[in-house]
């Protein structure tokens, strides 16, 4: 594996270009029948939206279905956070241990779980988003040691 020291962030997005570049032009990949991604993208047809299509203007989408979810690190307080303010409490024993937390649209409700077992679920309605969340948010920051 070849590894390249970047003395910034300008060389780091250089960088980045360059083998973005030559993964598109040069890995062909069995999933595209031995082609590049360069050239699967110079042979696709590009399909524009209708002009009477309009469902991008909309103010909200519907969140009435379907499932949103998130992998996290718990915290050393025992805590996830989802958004700002919306902290949950899981369990102090797996502090920095990862856990994923899945919104069910429907029900309203996070059901956190790991290795597929589920530990917590929440209600995670209009109403509630944030109110379990009035306990001290710094209490997880670690001062550096002088």
């Amino acid at each position: 594996m070849r590894s390249v020291e970047c003395a910034d962030l300008a060389a780091l997005e250089k960088e980045t270009q360059v083998c973005q570049n030559a993964c598109n032009q040069t890995h062909r990949l069995s999933v595209l029948h031995g082609q590049t991604p360069s050239e699967v993208a110079a042979q696709a047809t590009l399909q524009l939206l209708t002009a009477s299509y309009d469902k991008h203007q909309a103010r909200s989408l519907p969140q009435d279905k379907g499932f949103v979810s998130f992998v996290r690190l718990v915290r050393k307080s025992g805590r996830i956070t989802l958004g700002a303010g919306d902290r949950f409490m899981v369990d102090p024993e797996l502090a920095y241990t990862y856990v994923l937390a899945r919104v069910n649209l429907a029900e309203r409700v996070v059901v956190i779980s790991q290795n597929g077992k589920d530990l917590k679920s929440y209600d995670y309605s209009v109403g509630t988003v944030g109110a379990w969340a009035d306990d001290d948010p710094d209490e997880d920051i670690d001062e550096p040691d002088m």
